[in-house]
């Protein structure tokens, strides 16, 4: 099976677990599982008991192959960016991200597990993150399990586009707790003094006829935050049925437009970017010929 990683050691290590440690922040539990497994080799080897790593040996890991959770589904995928521990798509509105009981077909898990399997990957899709259905843009996924760790635990800059009703000021700050909305069977989230702390950023970049446009950043990582944090401030977001008026628009206008991260390999800084779908522009070219 191809290696995942292949590791050159420059320095003495006291254990194997302290140079994966060092090399690849790799957790105790993570490290006796790929041990239990027979993942790792030094130097061509299962290692058999604890020992030192020297300089001048070379690791070598590698995942499992896996079953394919989903069905695999030809579905077109616009990819943002590959390599070999990570894949950024764009998805389009009105897609789920995992199937439902009540859809258990065309949603971006298929579409993933089919280029998965056009590419000759016999891995599970990993979401490091996840849209709503009606929110458009970056999706994250994972390659192995070793990367969903490194990449769920990763600080990453996260920037969205809304069209809102009304007109904020040029850019603020939103500092406000979300906590559950306390009514029985409710998704819905709410601002409350009890909730956990939350922080999410705006930038106007545009008004015309009462609607805007913003660029969001999200500081914190709430359900819904963006969502509840510009209805809370007076600017819902249009068409978004649990928030807003669902009238105003064909769909939740959310769209997860930029994402900065870090490789897990070389620590090199990763800029994607999903430029805005065709629905976002035509309401903004309406707006402005009212």
């Amino acid at each position: 099976m191809k290696e995942d990683f292949r590791l050159s050691i420059k320095k003495e290590y006291t254990s194997l677990q302290y140079a994966l440690e060092d090399l690849m922040c790799v957790s105790g539990r993570q490290f006796r599982r790929i041990v239990r497994q027979r993942l790792v080799k030094v130097d061509g080897v299962f290692p058999s008991r604890p020992g030192a790593i020297h300089s001048g040996s070379v690791i070598t890991i590698r995942f499992p192959d896996e079953e394919i959770e989903y069905p695999a589904e030809s579905i077109p995928l616009d990819v943002l960016y590959e390599d070999e521990d990570m894949l950024a798509v764009n998805k389009p509105p009105y897609m789920l991200t995992h199937p439902s009981r009540e859809v258990f077909t065309g949603t971006l898990a298929n579409a993933i597990a089919g280029y998965f399997k056009e590419i000759g990957l016999k891995r599970k899709a990993r979401f490091v993150n996840r849209l709503d259905m009606n929110t458009s843009g970056i999706v994250l996924v994972a390659k192995h399990s070793y990367a969903h760790q490194q990449l769920s635990d990763q600080e990453k800059v996260k920037t969205y586009q809304a069209l809102v009703e009304g007109t904020p000021p040029a850019e603020g700050l939103i500092e406000a707790p979300i906590a559950k909305d306390p009514t029985e069977g409710s998704v819905r989230r709410i601002v409350h003094p009890d909730g956990k702390p939350s922080k999410t950023g705006w930038k106007c970049l545009e008004t015309n006829q009462g609607v805007s446009l913003l660029e969001v950043r999200l500081y914190t990582g709430r359900t819904h935050q963006i969502r509840v944090h510009l209805t809370h401030k007076g600017w819902p977001i249009l068409g978004d049925s649990l928030y807003g008026n669902e009238e105003s628009a064909p769909r939740q206008m959310l769209h997860a437009a930029s994402l900065e991260l870090q490789s897990i390999r070389t620590k090199e800084p990763i800029f994607i970017e999903a430029s805005i779908p065709d629905d976002f522009r035509k309401i903004l070219t309406d707006s402005k010929a009212l």
